[in-house]
């Protein structure tokens, strides 16, 4: 099967291909992301909410969500919609490429909601969101770089 913009992909331009726990499949584009689910693409772009233009990265969360790394922040789905309840944590106008949980520091958290979120950027350097606060690390904290792409996780969960 080979699916393009006339099958509704957001863009034939892939970065991208992620599959959810519910088996759907995200494709990360230029202009946008794209889902398949049941047969049906449905896609989300900046004119329809969608934070920037060019997808790196979609992760779910352990709680379902769908986190959108951007070219202008994140965007975040929460049961399938936009969410917005927590603006500090999308990272607006910084180009966000990955997201990872981390799974340790979520198994130890108080609460169900406690976890440990890393976020790479392309010249803010690396970003840890936890209990609601962003913090930086970048060449000032002594980073080699601020550039980030990519997170890798080792059979040991680091």
């Amino acid at each position: 099967m080979q699916l393009t913009i006339r099958e509704g992909l957001a863009d034939n331009l892939v970065t991208s291909i992620t599959r959810d726990s519910r088996g759907n499949l995200w494709f990360c584009t230029f202009d946008g992301v794209s889902c398949y689910a049941n047969g049906v693409m449905t896609s989300l772009n900046s004119r329809g909410g969608l934070l920037g233009k060019m997808v790196h990265n979609v992760y779910e969360d352990k709680q379902k969500n769908i986190w959108i790394a951007g070219d202008k922040g994140i965007t975040f789905l929460k049961e399938g919609k936009i969410a917005k309840e927590n603006i500090a944590y999308y990272l607006q106008d910084i180009p966000v490429t990955c997201i990872y949980e981390d799974p340790a520091a979520s198994e130890t958290g108080a609460g169900s909601n406690a976890g440990v979120f890393w976020m790479a950027t392309h010249g803010a350097g690396l970003k840890r969101f936890k209990n609601g606060v962003i913090t930086s690390f970048t060449t000032d904290e002594g980073m080699a770089t601020n550039f980030l792409y990519q997170f890798f996780e080792d059979p040991q969960e680091n």
